[in-house]
This record gives structure tokens, C-alpha cells and sequence, in this order.
């Protein structure tokens, strides 16, 4: 039987629905950028695999954390160090599954780190056929707090020069998953900005086929995204290090059954002090 027509024939028997849509944006503090090391790393891979019967696995790991001064585990007057992780773990059994995935780490332009990821899943008749895909991303920067400011020319402004950042220890988690899914379109962007101004982001678009002459069907089994934040930050860059503010937040979203669901996420570092992050432009290039 054709593979596409069987991905139709299949999503017309879904009767009940979940229709999710979650936005979380603007979530801020006031973490600088971390400056890059005078020689990093780029890694660039990619996934283009289609299985039409059978099963498929695929995992990944990465974990970047650098410094400014010496990287040990003493934090030195006006030392900026930052971590970027994320793992990523998808195995499908006994169906049709297609992944497209493109995987970008870049210790120089931002973002550093850029995941762009796509699933396709029908379940075969195999009563142990369904896919797991798990998505964790992670952002960490601590600093002692420095008069070092920004980059860029933002950075440059007389009002801005020697301005002091104060200590700051920020810790971000994202992430997707699904669970026991025996149908699926899934689409997952993730990216991590640490040289620069430091931003995560991670947003996840799933639900079914899209049928010739109609909209995105139901996705089958169970979707969920997430996100933690921890932020304290300095009140000024007096070695007494006066603690002036302190942040959490914690929330996730789970649908089982036929759904829709989309889930965007961002946290962003902001320091109005030292002009960053720039408000150009309106309308990024995609």
C-alpha cells in the first residue's frame, strides 16, 4: 500500500481532538554576554533518514561551557563563564518513520547553537510500534560582575561606558518530548545565544499529516514542553555582593489522545545599560 495513502486512510478514523497553543516569551533578566574564547569550535551535521518499515534510533549530546579567565572551579573577579547543553534522544519501532534534523554549534556567530529537527511517524500493526523523542536544551551563565560591559556597537554609548553589570548566576532548561506516538508530524526549533545576547528559545509544533486539500490532522499519543528558569542577580559590583534581585519559573504543557499542539518558549538576558539587546531589526531574515 502506498505509504502516503496509508497516512490518510489512517488519520480519518481520529474522532476526538486536543487543541493546544502556548506562547512564553519575554521572560528577562539581566545576564551579559559571555565573549568567546580567541579559538572555538563549528560542528555542523545532519539527518536525512527514511525507514518504511522497521525501526529507527537516533541520539546526541553536547556540552559547551567556557570562560573568560582561567575555566576551573573558582569564579575570579570580573570572570564571565557560560554553558550551553543539549541532548536529544529519538527511537521509533515498527512503522514509517522519516527524520530530517540539521545541527549547528558555533563558538564565534550567534546562535551558538542552532537545532532544527522533523519527524514523521506512522505506527505499523505491530502492537510495540510507537515512537519516543525527547528534546532537553540548556543555558547557564554566572558571573562575578564587571564594568567589562557589552559588544557592539550599541556597547559604544558615553552612557554606557563602565557601566557596572553586577553578579549574576542564571540558569535556563527547554524542552519537548512525545511519548508512546503512533502518529506524528513534529517540527522543533531550538537555539542558544551566549556570546552575544544571551537567549534560548525552543518551540515545538506537532499533530498529524497534513492531508492534500485540507489543514494539519492529529497527532496520536502523548506531547509535552517545558521550561525552568533561575536568575538572582547583584545590586551593584560591591565585593560584598548584595543580592538585589532573585527569579523563578516553571511551567508544562501535556496533551494525551488526538491533538494539536504548539509550544514556544524563549528566555532573554537583558541589560538596558549597555544597549543590548539591539532593537534592529523588526524583521529578521529567517
Amino acid at each position: 500500500m502506498d505509504t502516503t495513502y496509508r497516512m490518510r486512510l489512517i488519520v480519518a478514523v481520529a474522532v476526538a481532538s486536543v487543541a493546544l497553543t502556548i506562547a512564553v516569551a519575554g521572560i528577562a533578566s539581566a545576564s551579559p554576554p559571555v565573549p568567546a574564547p580567541n579559538e572555538t569550535s563549528l560542528i555542523e551535521t545532519s539527518v536525512d533518514a527514511t525507514v518504511y518499515s522497521g525501526s529507527f534510533y537516533e541520539e546526541e549530546s553536547f556540552d559547551w561551557t567556557y570562560s573568560t579567565k582561567e575555566l576551573n572551579d573558582t569564579l575570579e573577579d570580573e570572570e564571565r563563564v557560560a554553558q550551553i547543553r543539549y541532548d536529544e534522544r529519538t527511537s521509533a519501532t515498527d512503522g514509517y518513520t522519516e527524520v530530517k534534523k540539521k545541527f549547528t554549534a558555533d563558538g564565534q556567530n550567534t546562535p551558538n547553537l542552532d537545532v532544527d529537527k522533523k519527524i514523521g511517524f506512522v505506527a505499523g500493526t505491530a502492537v510495540t510500534s510507537s515512537l519516543d523523542s525527547t528534546e532537553n536544551v540548556g543555558m547557564t551563565i554566572v558571573t562575578k560582575g564587571d564594568t567589562a560591559g557589552g559588544t557592539g556597537v550599541g556597547a559604544l554609548c558615553v552612557w554606557a561606558q563602565d557601566a557596572c553589570i553586577p553578579p549574576t548566576n542564571e540558569l535556563v532548561a527547554g524542552g519537548s518530548q512525545l511519548r508512546d506516538v503512533t502518529l506524528v508530524n513534529s517540527h522543533t526549533i531550538t537555539t542558544v545565544a551566549t556570546t552575544e545576547s544571551p537567549q534560548l528559545h525552543h518551540e515545538i509544533t506537532a499533530g498529524g499529516p497534513t492531508v492534500e486539500g485540507s489543514n494539519m490532522t492529529y497527532g496520536m499519543g502523548t506531547v509535552a514542553a517545558g521550561m525552568k528558569v533561575s536568575a538572582m542577580e547583584g545590586l551593584n559590583c560591591s565585593t560584598g555582593h548584595p543580592k538585589a534581585s532573585e527569579l523563578t519559573y516553571s511551567e508544562l504543557s501535556r496533551a494525551t489522545g488526538a491533538w494539536k499542539f504548539a509550544k514556544s518558549m524563549t528566555y532573554t538576558a537583558q541589560i538596558p545599560a549597555i544597549s543590548v539587546p539591539s532593537q534592529y531589526p523588526i524583521f529578521p531574515w529567517p
